[in-house]
């Protein structure tokens, strides 16, 4: 809260708003932002980076990145269409809908992920490289040095947080004929949830895509590009 005042007193100084108002204003811009992420499933737009609402677990990208090692050269330089179609074509499309990316627990948890935009990287390398034009390579080093001491505390708030997160299980999909149909369940091998290996599946028999899941039960058809890579309906086993 001291952050988020000390901001509102910034913006109050500039003539622009008094700083009662800009509270009243910064209380419905968050409850409105909460809102449209929470129940409109929709991102956020800071100007400098966008929040995204997502279901999946803290580690999500390690997962698809080291099954996906090479992908990020198909999408340099590509816009959003020409990488949604690369995606496809590579099975990353698919492998999106693997349940072990998801945050389950008897529900999914729904996390936010934060990617900064042009303006970020603009003013961040911008104003680093004005630093490092000033300073010989030594200070330099003791400028980041102090730099990131600076900044553990906070660093470890955004360490315990993520431990928070990774410790939520991953989603599996299991079959029941008495269930009527397939339903989600935590997965969970040996008690233990490994933050650094999302890919453990569990027990034999937990079907791990959820339109695999959707088309067994006649919610979904398959489309181009989204077929599971991990099981095939027809492997799909009722309990």
């Amino acid at each position: 809260m001291h952050n988020a005042e000390k901001l509102l007193k910034t913006v109050a100084e500039t003539g622009v708003i008094s700083l009662p108002q800009m509270k009243l204003v910064w209380e419905v811009l968050q409850e409105k932002m909460l809102d449209q992420m929470v129940n409109g499933r929709e991102s956020v737009d800071l100007g400098f980076a966008e929040l995204y609402p997502i279901p999946y677990r803290a580690n999500w990208k390690n997962g698809l990145h080291d099954e996906f090692n090479k992908i990020g050269q198909d999408f340099k330089g590509k816009g959003h269409d020409a990488c949604e179609e690369i995606a496809k074509d590579k099975g990353f499309w698919a492998e999106m809908s693997n349940t072990r990316l998801l945050a389950f627990k008897n529900h999914i948890y729904w996390s936010i992920e934060v990617v900064p935009k042009k303006q970020w990287w603009a003013n961040t390398i911008r104003s680093e490289m004005d630093k490092r034009s000033k300073m010989s390579a030594s200070d330099y080093c003791r400028y980041v040095a102090k730099v990131v001491y600076s900044l553990k505390g906070k660093l470890l708030d955004v360490y315990r947080s993520f431990i928070s997160q990774a410790a939520i299980p991953c989603g599996g999909i299991r079959n029941s004929r008495v269930a009527g149909g397939h339903f989600l369940v935590p997965f969970i091998r040996s008690r233990q949830v490994s933050a650094k290996h999302p890919e453990n599946r569990g027990p034999v028999g937990v079907v791990v895509n959820l339109r695999d899941a959707l088309h067994a039960n006649g919610g979904l058809d398959h489309k181009a590009g989204e077929v599971p890579r991990v099981l095939a309906v027809s492997d799909i086993r009722p309990d």
